[in-house]
């Protein structure tokens, strides 16, 4: 088999998502496998190029107060009265 014949020519320009659901997950190994799931040694491709972007989900709590403040301030901005 000539090497190379397995890495596809041509990407798409459309990005591939995976969501991990572990949050506690801070480090990670990626390695290329051949058709038969085997590793290629690092040494046999040393120009592979790879872009990783990550996304960053935080979900904002908010306490009785915010809530109760947001809601107050809504209420002026709708029913503003002559001072």
């Amino acid at each position: 088999m000539p090497k190379f014949s397995y890495i596809h020519k041509e990407m798409t320009a459309v990005p591939m998502w995976n969501r991990i659901q572990n949050s506690r997950l801070n480090k990670f190994d990626i390695k290329l496998l051949d058709q038969n799931s085997a590793v290629i040694p690092d040494e046999s491709m040393p120009d592979y190029h790879m872009t990783l972007m990550f996304e960053v989900v935080e979900e904002i709590e908010y306490t009785r107060e915010d809530i109760e403040d947001y809601n107050r301030a809504g209420y002026k901005l709708g029913h503003p009265t002559k001072a």
